[in-house]
């Protein structure tokens, strides 16, 4: 009976040994579409440095971008989660000291797209 435990447990050893070691034998390949196609347009180009790129240099890229990565690219983009705030004294000239406030309203978004904040129209100055 003791011989049976112990090639039971010896068994148990050997499986989770294998079972521990076994990711360092995987060659493991990423193959998703958006991170290619970025890389395919311009070598180490990924999503979060064309995220970070100036407008004009975006620019000239999306110019030639393929419709399908276009769309990979705003797919990626709204999973973003981005908070927005404007300081209205950054907005206003020192000599315009008025803001009037014309319409505002809250919003949320539709259709599954997450978004929800307060909008308004201004008025500063003439």
């Amino acid at each position: 009976m003791n011989k049976g435990v112990s090639i039971g447990i010896a068994i148990i050893v050997v499986v989770a040994a294998i079972g521990l070691a076994s990711p360092l034998f995987y060659d493991v390949e990423i193959d998703e579409p958006l991170p290619i196609a970025l890389n395919n347009i311009e070598e180490g180009l990924n999503f979060e440095k064309f995220a970070s790129m100036d407008d004009k240099t975006r620019q000239e890229i999306v110019v030639n971008m393929p419709d399908k990565v276009k769309d990979m690219v705003m797919e990626k983009a709204a999973t973003i989660e981005a908070v927005v705030s404007e300081d209205m004294n950054d907005m206003m000239d020192s000599s315009e000291t008025s803001v009037e406030i014309i319409k505002s309203g809250s919003f949320d978004g539709l259709a599954g797209h997450y978004a929800e904040g307060l909008a308004k129209i201004i008025q500063v100055g003439d």
